[in-house]
């Protein structure tokens, strides 16, 4: 059967090693941070968790503040997640919960995965003004680490969000990211067929070779003694069954 691992669930209730700034950050106002933001018409006033109260904004303006009050303006600034284990996840996926509001479609919300530390990085997903989820409101995304880099030791995200558009509104926020490993506690394959005599003697037999590991990506499907030239069809299942089928058994 499957069983799902938790790698990590981060509330943002605290700060297990989150970073902010990056090479090429510009931004003179809304730096990310981490608070209990104070809503405006582009920024939440809750975080996305039903208990907690805190959440990483990019800049706190002051309660009833105006829109831009303390919204990115300057460049871009990026928020790093801490380092993530996943050299023993079979299939890892991460969930995260973001907003992101934008006046232009030249700002951006660009999310980044790297598994060397930070050494490179892989984009993820890219909101600008025109995209759908750039309204100002939670909105979850989720995706297989695997996709895009390779499970190591040193998986780490980056959250960058920009201001390049000449005097419009941006702000963003992320919340509630969950890591959940999907592992195969009992995956071994077992071969159960009824053959019988064809052209070439006995009758054909399928099996396998190689690992159930999702990551490994080694498990091959067989066949032998099969006639040459004809189509063939591969069954699997959790259960055993057999039944006739043509001038054999399916």
């Amino acid at each position: 059967g499957l069983s799902v691992n938790t790698v990590a669930n981060d509330e943002m209730e605290s700060n297990p090693g989150w970073t902010v700034g990056a090479p090429g950050d510009t931004a003179s106002t809304g730096v990310w941070t981490r608070v209990n933001p104070n809503g405006t018409g582009a920024q939440p006033e809750d975080d996305h968790t039903p208990a907690g109260s805190q959440c990483w904004v990019t800049g706190q303006g002051s309660p009833g503040g105006s829109d831009g009050e303390n919204d990115i303006d300057g460049g871009g600034t990026s928020l790093i997640s801490p380092v993530y284990d996943m050299s023993a996840s079979a299939a890892p996926t991460i969930s995260y919960w973001r907003w992101f509001y934008s006046t232009s479609n030249s700002d951006t919300l660009v999310v980044s995965i790297s598994n060397n530390g930070g050494g490179s990085w892989i984009q993820i997903e890219t909101l600008n003004g025109s995209s759908s989820e750039a309204d100002g409101g939670w909105y979850e995304h989720s995706f297989s680490v695997a996709d895009y880099v390779a499970p190591t030791a040193t998986v780490q995200l980056r959250f960058t969000a920009g201001d390049y558009g000449n005097g419009s509104i941006v702000e963003a926020a992320v919340d509630d990211l969950t890591i959940n490993d999907v592992e195969c506690d009992s995956c071994d394959s077992v071969n159960y067929c009824s053959t019988s005599p064809n052209s070439n003697g006995g009758g054909a037999l399928i099996g396998s070779n190689g690992s159930a590991s999702v990551t490994g990506n080694s498990f091959f499907l067989e066949v032998t003694a099969a006639s040459s030239s004809q189509n063939g069809l591969f069954y699997y299942g959790p259960n055993q069954v057999n039944l006739p089928f043509g001038d054999g058994f399916r």
